[in-house]
């Protein structure tokens, strides 16, 4: 039975992220919200290119103290390669949902720009959200939100979702992100 509910609620955030990715929902990005978390980039980094929105799950409920989740460790990491013959500038924003979670509108960060040679890819992981992107205070063991990717060109964006215990990988996914504009 424990099996089958962290399954469920893997699926059951799989699926969201799902909607959203097939463009079912639209996200709007706003300028300015929160701004304990700005990270010094750029408020707006619209290049008028490609734009990805991806969901990220990250951490850890080992007692089942948060009624959202199952008990378990969760990880998202976004792997965005550049198949183009140049090199190219992505800009990173992340939006959380939980902390402060309900609805509340969660903290936002400011973008940050990184350069990605022909041929190359980065990785954007938990840890990355939590200590590149976001530069304010997450005292949280557990958050979510939507990682947004503004590129010059088309790139290729994937994300992986693994949710397990500290022994063993309950369960992987690899999602292809198509753009939302």
């Amino acid at each position: 039975m424990k099996y089958f509910r962290v399954r469920l609620v893997f699926f059951l955030v799989l699926g969201i992220c799902a909607l959203v990715a097939c463009g079912d929902f639209e996200l709007g990005w706003p300028d300015n919200i929160g701004g304990g978390g700005s990270s010094g980039g750029d408020a707006i980094a619209q290049t008028g290119g490609p734009e990805y929105s991806i969901s990220f799950v990250c951490g850890a409920n080992p007692s089942g103290s948060l009624s959202r989740v199952l008990p378990g460790q969760y990880a998202t990491m976004v792997n965005i390669y550049n198949p183009s013959g140049a090199t190219e500038t992505v800009s990173l924003k992340v939006s959380f949902s939980l902390p402060p979670g309900g609805l509340e509108v969660g903290d936002i960060s400011g973008f940050l720009n990184k350069n990605i040679s022909s041929g190359r890819s980065i990785e954007v992981d938990c840890d990355s959200i939590q200590n590149d992107i976001y530069t304010g205070n997450i005292s949280a063991t557990f958050f979510t939100g939507y990682l947004l990717v503004d590129a010059t060109v088309a790139m290729d964006v994937t994300a992986t979702y693994t949710v397990g215990t500290v022994d063993a990988v309950a369960s992987v996914n690899i999602q292809k992100i198509p753009s939302v504009r």
